[in-house]
């Protein structure tokens, strides 16, 4: 065999790549090696925590960048997304924060910078003083209340210099643990007007005399309705002395006192009338009479309390004993009564405009007036009770908010018939059916319960007196 031969050849250290080395004695601890062809290789440190390792197309650097996961959460939103920001000042810096927070200390005009196309902010403002905002800005529900904590939710939605437009809207912070409902007025047996009022607490069921809350003047076939947030009107009717009252009584739902409002009046006295609420800018007062059948409406403005005729809302034909319920955002709607003769005509209001006209999907299933109705606010509502030609009835129809269409609903049949009733809602669970009565009045109470749409008698929530004729309304619902 041939003897192999070998070369041996020096190599210089450190070994260069050519080699099969890397060129350098040390590298960089936890550094990242970067080739660099036949040249000697460098590294990359880790630089601030954080960092990742990304090209330019060119090199590799270690800095801040995107990272493959773009899902938003919590952390990775900007402080202008999650800051809350206390305002010194009467500017929202849209681009500070996302909930801005405020005590008014005189009348304030807020004025906006930085607008953010389709941002959304919340300003919690209180401070019993007025608040107005820049012409940008239309509040398309609710008002200012300076008495409790506010609410106010704009969105952005343009944003370019000279063209910004913000649509925004206001609620409130209950200033009590419970909400309530109050019946007041009425006619007890004997044909004795009165101005009492009972105020039922939603958490229990709970109904009592609240004298606080009596009316400023006995009275009875008036009509309530509710902003569903700070205040409550019942209006109208007719006194002993069998006159008609134009007479407006406001209740402040932070505390349930009520006192005569003369700016709410109606446009003209009348009684046996209805009353129903868009739950934040308008309320509706429709039909009656004052020793003639009528049509007229009138409208109230929740902003200032101010009521006067609306023709644009009068009735389709002229009744009384009607009664009134709310979607709270929509439509509302005005059902049964008589002109002479009892009816099941239904007429609807739409909010957006107040104009009111026959909506015949939405008639009773029987001729009938003296009844009442009331509202879930969002699904469906209830007309309950009333008379007929010849008879008292239990009847309970439900129409469906999404469709507007009214039938009988036996399940949500009154205990006992009676008509002269008078209805009211938390708005959310319960609604509540009480007085009334037939050849005598009655403190009766029933309960509907919404999920079911079943209704039974619910004794906790009688009355404190017998009687007929009187009105009902809420501080958490239309």
């Amino acid at each position: 065999m041939a003897n192999s031969a070998f070369k041996i050849e020096k190599v210089s250290i450190p070994v260069p790549p050519n080699k099969g080395g890397t060129g350098v004695t040390t590298i960089t601890d936890k550094g990242v090696i970067i080739g660099a062809g036949t040249g000697n290789v460098t590294t990359i440190a880790p630089g601030t925590s954080g960092n990742i390792l990304k090209s330019d197309g060119t090199n590799w650097t270690s800095g801040a960048g995107a990272v493959s996961d773009i899902s938003v959460t919590y952390d990775s939103l900007a402080t202008d997304l999650i800051g809350i920001v206390a305002m010194s000042t009467s500017n929202v810096d849209w681009s500070a924060g996302a909930i801005f927070t405020k005590t008014l200390t005189g009348n304030t005009t807020l004025t906006f910078s930085n607008y953010q196309l389709d941002k959304i902010i919340v300003l919690e403002i209180t401070g019993n003083y007025s608040l107005s905002f820049p012409s940008t800005v239309d509040i398309i529900a609710g008002v200012y209340d300076g008495t409790v904590m506010n609410y106010i939710t704009l969105h952005c939605t343009t944003s370019s210099g000279g063209a910004e437009e913000v649509w925004g809207s206001i609620v409130q912070r209950s200033t009590s643990s419970n909400n309530y409902g109050y019946f007041a007025g009425g006619i007890l047996n004997g044909s004795t007007y009165t101005a009492t009022a009972d105020r039922i607490v939603f958490s229990t069921g709970v109904t009592s005399a609240n004298t606080v809350s009596n009316l400023s003047q006995v009275r009875g076939n008036l009509a309530g309705l509710s902003d569903g947030a700070t205040y409550g009107y019942f209006a109208g009717g007719y006194t002993n002395a069998s006159t008609y009252v134009a007479t407006a009584d406001r209740i402040i739902f932070s505390t349930g006192a009520t006192s005569a409002n003369t700016v709410s009046n109606l446009s003209q006295a009348r009684g046996n009338l209805a009353g129903l609420s868009d739950g934040a800018t308008y309320g509706y007062f429709a039909g009656g009479d004052s020793g003639s059948f009528l049509a007229t409406a009138d409208r109230i403005i929740f902003s200032t309390g101010a009521t006067s005729a609306n023709t644009v809302s009068n009735l389709s034909q002229t009744r009384r004993y009607l009664a009134g319920l709310s979607d709270g955002a929509t439509y509302g709607y005005f059902a049964g009564g008589s002109n002479g003769s009892y009816v099941a005509t239904a007429d609807r209001i739409v909010f957006s405009t107040g104009a009111t006209s026959a909506n015949t999907v939405s008639n009773l299933s029987q001729a009938r007036g003296n009844l009442t109705g009331l509202s879930d606010d969002v699904t469906y509502g209830y007309f309950a009770g009333g008379y007929t030609n010849s008879a008292y009835v239990a009847t309970a129809d439900r129409i469906v908010f999404s469709t507007g269409a009214t039938s009988a609903n036996t399940v949500s049949n009154l205990s006992q018939a009676r008509a002269y009733l008078a209805g009211l809602s938390d708005g959310a669970t319960y609604g509540y059916f009480a007085g009334g009565g037939t050849s005598s009045n009655l403190v009766t109470a029933d309960r509907i319960v919404f999920s079911t749409g079943a209704t039974s008698a619910s004794t906790v929530s009688n009355l404190s007196q017998a009687k007929g004729w009187l009105a009902g309304l809420s501080d958490c619902a239309v």
